[in-house]
């Protein structure tokens, strides 16, 4: 049974770089000849809002998301859907953000096994955004063998959907060993995909792939990863010592650093930085070094706004913008000088922090100094890209209302 409500904000969070980025049109320039005069400049394309500061109320409906997940490039938001017309066989859509009806729909995985999906990646290869799928598929038996499970890690074109390799991982690839099981309660998910490298997350266990070929570059047993930020995989490694954050080299796994600081979770961040929470404290870390940049009390969740800051907010108890260059914090909420509602952030871009203020409703802040900058707005969304607010809604599916200012 697909689950709406089960939102993976690491995924949104690895997914919204990707979508910062708007393809170019491509197009091929006719043969000069004398009955073809060639234009003298190219027309100028309007400009769309980043950030935006105000959207159309009503979204264009974009379907609904398998899981709550989705990742969008350009104009595009991609999801899986179950397909009414077979069971247990999901669909990946293209989604057209301005007409709201999809690009291209294709059923794309008959043997998979249902409610065992991983977070669906778009990362941009070679000039080209391509998608990454993950999930556990049942191979039926015959004679004396069993049905079994694999891995199944598929790369797709994202413009039409094409399948450019599908790799199959079964238990003798398991870095923990040939008798390893995929655990229902921690599947296997892509936890980020690059130019160069795929990186999943089995149980306690990583597999890197190279995202061009799907071929396997390595593998670790005891380290489960959480994020991949420039050329280094951080997550969590056990032993019979306890649990440490660890950084280790995309290329080949190699260790470059640990910290065993009390945590409960790594969570993807950008601007060379993790998030690293726990009960009493959450820190932020330089991937390369394991360095703590900046701390702050209790549990946070923090997301970087693609330029310069980084925001965090405990609920509804705390919110502070923090300088991600040093480490240094700017402003904080509460502030004991003003009488102001504390807002819920729902997202974060370039400098703006889309919330809703209790009762008063959605509203912008500024996120560098964390005053209002727009105190009437027609959504809170889910994710903000340019010219677009899209809004996940437990009760509708996904919707894209465009950016208007």
């Amino acid at each position: 049974m697909w689950r709406l409500e089960r939102i993976v904000l690491a995924a949104v969070t690895g997914l919204a770089v990707a979508a910062c980025n708007t393809p170019n049109s491509p197009g091929t320039a006719p043969t000069p000849t004398a009955s073809t005069p060639q234009p003298t400049a190219s027309p100028a394309k309007p400009a769309v809002p980043d950030p935006a500061l105000a959207f159309d109320r009503d979204g264009v409906a974009l379907g609904e998301p398998a899981d709550g997940q989705f990742a969008v490039y350009g104009d595009t938001a991609y999801y899986l859907r179950d397909d009414p017309s077979a069971t247990d066989i999901p669909s990946l859509v293209a989604a057209d953000l301005n007409a709201g009806r999809p690009r291209w729909s294709k059923p794309i995985a008959t043997d998979s096994m249902t409610d065992r999906w991983g977070p669906l990646r778009v990362a941009v290869l070679d000039g080209k955004p391509r998608l990454f799928i993950s999930y556990l598929a049942r191979l039926k038996g015959t004679g004396t063998q069993g049905d079994r499970e694999l891995l199944r890690v598929i790369a797709l074109e994202a413009a039409d959907g094409t399948r450019l390799w599908t790799v199959d991982l079964d238990d003798d690839k398991m870095p923990a060993g040939a008798a390893t099981r995929f655990s229902i309660f921690s599947p296997p998910s892509i936890v980020a995909a690059t130019n160069d490298h795929v990186v999943l997350a089995i149980d306690n266990s990583a597999i890197v792939l190279d995202a061009k070929t799907g071929a396997q570059r390595w593998g670790a047993a005891d380290f489960r990863p959480a994020a991949l930020d420039g050329t280094t995989v951080v997550g969590t490694a056990t032993s019979t010592a306890g649990r440490k954050v660890s950084g280790r080299a995309a290329a080949d796994g190699k260790e470059a650093w640990s910290n065993a600081d009390p945590f409960d979770r790594i969570d993807p961040l950008g601007a060379g930085l993790v998030t690293v929470a726990g009960s009493t404290s959450t820190r932020l870390l330089e991937t390369k070094t394991g360095t703590v940049k900046a701390t702050m009390p209790n549990s946070h969740t923090c997301v970087h706004d693609t330029e310069a800051l980084i925001v965090c907010w405990n609920y509804t108890q705390h919110v502070t913008a923090i300088d991600a260059t040093n480490g240094k914090a700017l402003w904080e909420l509460p502030d004991k000088s003003a009488d102001r509602i504390m807002p819920t952030v729902v997202s974060v871009r370039r400098g703006m922090i889309y919330a809703t203020a209790g009762g008063n409703g959605p509203v912008i802040l500024d996120a560098r100094t964390g005053k209002d900058k727009v105190t009437s707005v027609a959504i809170a969304p889910t994710m903000v890209i340019p010219g677009y607010g899209l809004v996940l809604s437990a009760r509708g599916g996904l919707f894209a209302h465009r950016a208007t200012g």
